[in-house]
């Protein structure tokens, strides 16, 4: 059952910091006049006088001694809510706990949350931390995993196991792992993929490929295989293993993730609350420090969703990244999805006739691009998907009838309906 935790304290992992440092303290309230929830942020005067001390969030809590407000994300700032589990984790943390309210699911969070943030529910006792799995529990991991979904009884041995997926973001089964020097992404397979078509983790490691033949910015990946189930492993681009005087450490790096960015204009997002690509790299010029660069890089994304089908590309599957300032992170959680109708929709395309290629002309000066260097740009990237897409899929081992089956995804006809 949910607490009636009404504040929790936030800490903060510093790139020259052995350990988390307390930066300040969130709180929830109900609005006396809506029944609504607000939102309350304050940091710490010690974390304040600290001369490497960054803010979680540039833009709406900056480094100043006051107290922060917002009522909206249900009273919760996008930073911190961008460390809270998605649906796999808190399908993991219902399981045993129940629902919870959002405190209580950053505070139940077992493993290694996205970007720098921590949580305790004291301001003396430190978050606790746990050590990360290593790549020879992945088949484990994936038998409790296949029992969850399916609704049944896990052994006690896995149930340990279960929890380290808690941190994890996204709806499908994942875990953080530790293998090489290097801390990983592992994504499996889900009960619920179909057979007719390549299984998403060899799927999601060639369109990453393709991304990079593309000139995307993509992370490192690999395929990794136990009992004949392929899992993708994707190297956390938000952390590092860094070594110095003091030995071998993690450095957790800020991430903040596009729907924060969007809430970080309220008035704004109170009346267009979708968000879009256009007004994703509009706010660059307020968050990144490369902001053109950025912008161009988005609108690179932008085709290539399009080309390879990837209309899942919602707001959290976008995001900035900081080592000491803000830019656009690498490229993530690109799978082409089936469509149900002749029109290609990206979930943050705002045409309600799709991304077609007209429309990436016509809208091409939102993202810093003349006409010239948008159709170079387009056509540049058609014919790379053209040329490499069954490629990279049989250089992951995807079979010749899974290709077939795939081939729909990509160069589709809704991006060029006059084709």
């Amino acid at each position: 059952m949910p607490s009636d935790r009404d504040h929790l304290w936030v800490w903060i992992h510093l790139p020259d910091e052995d350990a988390p440092v307390l930066c300040g303290r969130a709180a929830l309230r109900r609005d006396q006049h809506d029944s609504g929830r607000v939102g309350e942020f304050v940091y710490g005067k010690s974390y304040l006088s600290r001369k490497n001390a960054v803010a979680i969030d540039p833009v709406v809590l900056p480094l100043q001694e006051k107290l922060f407000t917002t009522t909206t994300l249900r009273g919760q700032f996008g930073a911190i809510l961008d460390a809270a589990p998605d649906q796999w984790g808190r399908r993991i943390i219902d399981r045993e706990h129940g629902p919870q309210d959002d405190f209580d699911y950053l505070l139940l969070t077992k493993g290694d949350q996205v970007g720098a943030l921590s949580f305790s529910a004291e301001r003396n006792v430190p978050p606790s931390t746990t050590s990360l799995l290593e790549l020879n529990s992945l088949a484990d991991v994936h038998r409790a995993y296949q029992s969850l979904e399916a609704g049944e009884d896990i052994p006690a041995h896995l149930e340990e196991l279960l929890r380290h997926g808690t941190s994890a973001g996204g709806a499908r089964p994942k875990i953080t792992l530790m293998d090489e020097g290097r801390i990983w992404l592992a994504k499996l397979p889900s009960r619920r993929d179909s057979f007719d078509f390549p299984p998403i983790p060899l799927l999601e490691a060639a369109v990453l490929d393709l991304a990079e033949y593309a000139g995307l910015d993509v992370p490192q990946r690999k395929i990794v295989e136990f009992g004949g189930v392929p899992a993708l492993m994707v190297a956390r681009f938000d952390r590092e293993i860094v070594e110095d005087e003091r030995g071998a450490h993690i450095h957790k790096m800020r991430f903040v993730s596009a729907r924060t960015v969007f809430y970080s204009n309220p008035e704004l997002q109170r009346y267009y609350p979708m968000g879009s690509y256009h007004r994703l790299s509009h706010d660059l010029g307020r968050w990144s420090t490369q902001a053109n660069r950025d912008r161009r890089e988005l609108f690179r994304r932008i085709v290539f969703n399009a080309l390879v089908s990837n209309t899942d590309d919602h707001d959290l599957n976008h995001g900035l990244l900081a080592g000491k300032d803000f830019k656009l992170s690498p490229l993530f959680d690109v799978v082409p999805q089936q469509r149900t109708t002749g029109r290609l929709r990206l979930a943050l395309w705002p045409d309600p006739q799709g991304a077609t290629r007209q429309a990436l002309y016509a809208d091409a000066h939102h993202f810093g691009l003349s006409p010239l260097e948008a159709k170079a740009t387009v056509e540049g990237l058609v014919q790379c998907v053209r040329d490499r897409w069954e490629a990279c899929l049989a250089a992951r081992n995807v079979s010749a009838v899974h290709i077939r089956a795939a081939a729909a995804y990509f160069l589709p006809k809704a991006f060029d309906p006059a084709r």
